[in-house]
């Protein structure tokens, strides 16, 4: 599976909130059918072959719509079962502030060398299964970094986000 050189894959990051992503214990998490719309719309219009997904530990939507239209081994999980034994450490932390308006914010704080290496593995799985044209859905905040990892080695790309701002206020 997936033995085309860069130039014959054509590989897709989509970008979303993992509120929308299906993962019952994700904190705010909630089911949106424009999310399983614009999934079936990539599946089909451009005739994806293989599903990687930065997923937890249930089945997402998009593991689900994967199996529906392309069957069993078109989809992965490309999160690390294990970071530790890929020597990825903590990728986030945080701490709170008063705002302006007395209540607290939240800042996240991103490692960028842990999320580097996370980045790197769901690339290179993506890459080994997809036959022709592949999609990965990841963080929002990874689209662009991840398609720039595709594009450094040498495949075609394209990078597009989902966020219902409105849903998710």
């Amino acid at each position: 599976m997936g033995n085309g050189s860069p130039s014959s894959k054509f590989l897709y990051v989509l970008g979303v909130s993992h509120r929308v992503q299906g993962e019952p214990t994700f904190p705010g998490g909630f089911t949106d059918p424009d999310y399983e719309t614009v999934l079936r719309d990539i599946i089909s219009s451009k005739v994806i072959d293989f599903v990687g997904e930065e997923g937890g530990d249930s089945t997402t939507v998009a593991e689900k719509i994967a199996k529906e239209m392309l069957g069993d081994g078109h989809y992965l999980n490309v999160e690390p079962e294990d970071r530790g034994q890929h020597g990825i450490g903590e990728t986030f932390s945080g701490y709170r502030l008063s705002g302006i308006a007395g209540d607290e914010i939240e800042v996240l704080r991103w490692f960028v060398a842990e999320n580097e290496k996370r980045e790197r593995i769901w690339v290179d799985h993506l890459i080994q299964r997809t036959n022709e044209n592949g999609l990965l859905i990841c963080g929002l905040f990874h689209a662009f970094s991840v398609a720039a990892k595709v594009l450094d080695r040498g495949f075609k790309v394209e990078a597009r986000t989902y966020v219902p701002w409105k849903k998710l206020a």
